[in-house]
């Protein structure tokens, strides 16, 4: 199997804009799509649900949900960091 070069960045510091909010974090993650990367979760994040979970594989996903929260007790994947609920 041939080695992955894994790149992490971050920004840390917000600008003044007149774009509307998550602007530039889109295009940053439209980029890392474009290159077959993904973004991290931990900051900000702006996909719509589709493109949420063609990244981050709703089937598997679901899978899990269902075995470990089959309740439902737990917010899914897409609503704690891109609702952030």
């Amino acid at each position: 199997m041939e080695p992955k070069l894994y790149i992490n960045f971050g920004f840390w510091q917000a600008i003044n804009s007149k774009r509307e909010d998550g602007y530039y974090n889109r295009q940053i993650e439209h980029c890392i799509r474009q290159l077959g990367g993904k973004k991290s979760l931990y900051s900000d994040v702006y996909y719509d649900p589709d493109e949420f979970w063609s990244l981050y594989n709703k089937p598997a996903y679901d899978a899990l949900k269902e075995k470990y929260d089959a309740n439902g007790i737990f917010s899914n994947l897409y609503e704690k960091c891109v609702e952030r609920r």
